[in-house]
């Protein structure tokens, strides 16, 4: 065998890493993944192809653990509340409380990040909600508004009246 085929570089046809080199003008010849756990796909072992953490909106590569938790948190039905990251912030702080002889201004900061993440999931809620008054008024903005189109609308008053009847009481039923 040549020198020249038992080198990283050699090969014909097979996707190579691609990734521009700074002490030789050009592109990278090695294999793509070579020396790597990813042979033929991605960047060579001298050009970040050993990254444990493949990352990025448009990655090829996700770790199979990385992409079963996408899927899950895709399918949260509350992907807003933040309540799990917190008591996970809580316990990893108590963990490290307990279980070492924390200093006291680490064991200060981690109580100040928990404390901080709870004050901005706070603000962040407070920005968005709207006060029970306001609600009300909205509310009964919208019950006048389909009354007017079911009066305008309906011609037949039987049909109407059963209409604005059950309309009143799905309203009313609303729980706040």
């Amino acid at each position: 065998m040549s020198r020249a085929a038992s080198e990283p570089g050699a090969g014909n046809g097979r996707p190579r890493c691609g990734a521009r080199r700074r002490s030789a003008p050009g592109e990278c010849q090695n294999p793509a993944g070579y020396g790597t756990d990813h042979v033929g796909s991605g960047r060579c072992k001298f050009h970040g192809g050993r990254n444990q953490l493949v990352h990025g909106r448009y990655s090829k590569r996700v770790r199979q653990e990385l992409a079963t938790l996408i899927i899950e948190y895709q399918n949260d039905p509350n992907p807003l509340s933040l309540e799990a990251e917190v008591a996970a912030l809580r316990a990893l702080a108590a963990d490290y409380l307990t279980r070492t002889e924390a200093q006291p201004l680490v064991a200060s900061e981690l109580i100040g990040r928990v404390v901080a993440a709870v004050e901005k999931i706070e603000r962040i809620g407070a920005a968005n909600a709207i006060s029970r008054t306001e609600l009300l008024r909205i509310m009964s903005a919208m019950g006048r508004e389909a009354n007017r189109v079911i009066v305008t609308a309906v011609a037949d008053e039987e049909l109407r009246n059963r209409l604005m009847s059950s309309l009143a009481t799905a309203w009313g039923s609303i729980a706040l």
